[in-house]
């Protein structure tokens, strides 16, 4: 490793510390005042200190000093879930054996990214269905505001304070049917951030301005922060890797503006930001994984219900389905009082809320299994463009589901397009030649990582 590359490392490394030490900073002087009841300040320093433990290595075993996708989304996966895991488990005194479970299961993702070589079928000799994909997804979403305009109207403006869109959700306005919502999960979660992604690749600026209009009306329908923020995240996201002087410069920007929104919460146009990003997105998800380990170490596991539909495989949860009785609300009204809130997390709780620890590790061995395909994807693509494809994929992993998501829900969609998208010439198969085996014909097929 060269010298300024190895300086580099390091200093991303102050920083990660330094963005640590501002969660542990506006948890005991924010939120632990504002929402004692909920976040608990019960210092552990030996715990804090086995947590920087794990931090250092797990930081060190990600491929800072390459151009790799993979390598950037588990960089991202660190700071936005492990890091906050880290500081709830040592300020509130969490379990050990469930941190260290996620740790572990998190370095066996990283060593299976950084050590493991992957065969995998190379659709790059396939006609390209570029244009076929692009269209149906903007039928797809044309028909989705088509049909919400037919049944709500237009909406309303409340949502253009981002701080009323509880107001927005309370009021029953915006009207939406069981498969509309499937539609507009995978809108929101796949098929705008690729058209994003495309167009602003493509510098069709029209096109991303068109797209993200149409995100910024479901929102205003919806009153769904997370519908706002995906296109926001994916835009700046490719924005910035895209230029030359700033890419670079990613992680220090990212440490060093959040540990800034950390450490000047004592004014109140950044405490208004610290409680929508820092407080909801980072420590609040953090705080679910420990309360879904806490609450299905006393309840009855779902196992394989509520991963599969229904109508293909009728195995009943435990815990019924919606309000009151689905166990998203009873977590609810357990640990935070209250029981209309549906308290949901990320795919480390429904790896142990399926199957335990060991749901843990098969979620994080699917994971790394994705990252390598991301990283097939680059090869036909670009560095950035796969970073851009699978960027809102591990953001929604913070509050969303992995596995029910890939076999019947909307991460399907993105599946396909990982597999079949490509944005570089298409060369047809050869033809087998006489006396040519079949070993060096799948050379051609096959393209090891």
């Amino acid at each position: 490793m060269k010298k300024t590359q190895f300086k580099k490392i390091f200093l991303m490394y102050f920083l990660m510390l330094l963005f640590g030490a501002g969660l542990i900073y506006g948890y005991v002087n924010h939120l632990s005042i504002m929402e004692e009841d909920i976040y608990l300040v019960k210092t552990n320093p030996i715990k804090l200190i086995y947590g920087w433990m794990w931090l250092t290595g797990l930081f060190f075993m990600i491929e800072h000093g390459k151009e790799k996708a993979s390598a950037f989304l588990l960089h991202f996966f660190f700071v936005l879930q492990m890091i906050p895991i880290t500081v709830i488990y040592a300020l509130k005194d969490e379990n050990t054996v469930f941190y260290t479970a996620i740790c572990i299961s998190v370095l066996i993702c990283e060593m299976m990214v950084r050590f493991m070589p992957v065969k995998m079928r190379d659709f790059q000799y396939v006609v390209s269905c570029n244009k076929c994909i692009i269209a149906v997804f903007i039928g797809l979403l044309v028909l989705f505001i088509v049909q919400t305009y037919r049944n709500n109207g237009l909406p309303t403006l409340t949502a253009l304070n981002i701080y009323d869109v509880y107001e927005l959700r309370r009021s029953g306005l915006y009207h939406i049917s069981k498969y509309g919502g499937y539609l507009q999960t995978a809108l929101i979660k796949v098929i705008i951030p690729i058209l994003l992604l495309i167009t602003l690749t493509s510098r069709h600026y029209i096109g991303v301005i068109a797209v993200f209009s149409l995100e910024v009306l479901i929102y205003l329908y919806a009153g769904q922060k997370s519908f706002l923020f995906m296109g926001i995240l994916v835009l700046g996201i490719v924005w910035w890797l895209s230029q030359e002087k700033l890419a670079d410069k990613f992680w220090y920007l990212c440490y060093g503006g959040l540990s800034g929104i950390c450490f000047l919460i004592h004014f109140d146009s950044i405490l208004s930001v610290f409680r929508l990003i820092i407080r909801r997105i980072f420590l609040l998800s953090a705080n679910n994984k420990f309360v879904y380990y806490d609450f299905f170490s006393t309840h009855p596991r779902e196992g394989l219900a509520g991963i599969f539909p229904r109508w293909l495989i009728p195995i009943e949860s435990n815990y019924g389905q919606g309000y009151p009785d689905g166990y998203t609300f009873q977590i609810a009204s357990i640990y935070y009082g209250k029981p209309e809130m549906n308290c949901n997390t990320g795919f480390i709780g429904e790896g142990f809320l399926w199957f335990g620890f060991a749901g843990i590790l098969i979620e994080f061995v699917l994971f790394a299994l994705l990252l390598r395909l991301i990283d097939r994807f680059q090869k036909k693509t670009s560095y950035i463009f796969a970073v851009g494809a699978a960027i809102s994929f591990v953001f929604d992993l913070n509050d969303g589901h992995m596995i029910s998501a890939l076999l019947f829900g909307h991460l399907v969609i993105w599946l396909i397009f990982i597999l079949l998208y490509r944005n570089q010439p298409v060369r047809k198969l050869p033809e087998k030649k006489a006396g040519q085996s079949n070993s060096k014909r799948s050379e051609i097929e096959y393209i090891h990582i």
